[in-house]
């Protein structure tokens, strides 16, 4: 069986477009201002522990970018003062975490920060105080608004991407699975994926797991009887090794 892995884009090129954005904005930012510059703060929550911790690696590296561009001056000589906080990946905690930053840091933007879930809960929060999301990391189209900067292709796209990848190979030839996180993160690439199958005349055999599932065995068994030859997995990167490798 063929395995491909959905996954989000890469730490080293989020983080560098991350970094353009951060710029960009403080550039504006600096036009009205006058007298000496000061440290700026923004800031981001991220999950430093909880069921997608792994992505905590993205928040580092970005950090690391922000350091070096320090180092280097900062901006239009301005640097920055950049918190970060663990939100544990819990829609709740990083409502709680923005209010934080906002209210009482008194950030510029949120810079840097990843996760549908959690974006959405902010979402009309962040909009009411008019504080920028900058570099933000979700491919869903749900979290778009006034003050929100994406930088991530929308999961439709990645989903549509992969499987006309796999068919093109011709890898699809005993059909096409999606293994996928039960939830708006991983059904988010079911309709563009179903879309690809049918123009190609492709069997798709769709099967769901729940967060945090570590044992996947009955999920593999499906796609095994199933005959699919390729399989796309849709889900946050913590739940990729399960699938791939039994417990």
């Amino acid at each position: 069986m063929e395995v491909i892995v959905t996954t989000r884009m890469r730490s080293s090129w989020f983080t560098r477009v991350t970094a353009v954005a951060l710029g960009a904005l403080l550039s504006v930012a600096a036009l009205g201002r006058d007298g000496a510059a000061e440290d700026v703060k923004i800031g981001a929550s991220g999950p430093r522990t909880g069921p997608n911790s792994g992505a905590w690696v993205a928040y580092q590296a970005t950090r690391a970018c922000i350091l070096d561009a320090n180092d280097k001056g900062g901006v239009n000589g301005y640097k920055f003062n950049h918190i970060l906080l663990d939100d544990q990946y819990d829609p709740q905690v990083t409502l709680g975490a923005s209010r934080r930053l906002v209210d009482q840091e008194n950030v510029l933007a949120l810079v840097g920060h990843s996760g549908t879930a959690g974006t959405l809960a902010i979402k009309d929060y962040i909009l009411s105080k008019g504080v920028p999301d900058v570099g933000l990391h979700s491919g869903s189209a749900a979290v778009n608004s006034a003050v929100t900067y994406p930088i991530s292709p929308s999961s439709a796209s990645q989903g549509a991407f992969q499987a006309k990848y796999l068919i093109d190979k011709g890898l699809t030839g005993g059909g096409l699975g999606v293994l996928y996180e039960n939830d708006d993160v991983g059904k988010a690439v079911l309709s563009a994926v179903e879309s690809i199958a049918k123009q190609n005349n492709v069997k798709l055999t769709l099967v769901p797991f729940q967060l945090g599932s570590r044992d996947k065995t009955a999920q593999v068994a499906t796609l095994k009887e199933a005959g699919v030859t390729a399989v796309i997995i849709s889900g946050i990167p913590s739940e990729f090794p399960t699938s791939i490798w039994p417990p």
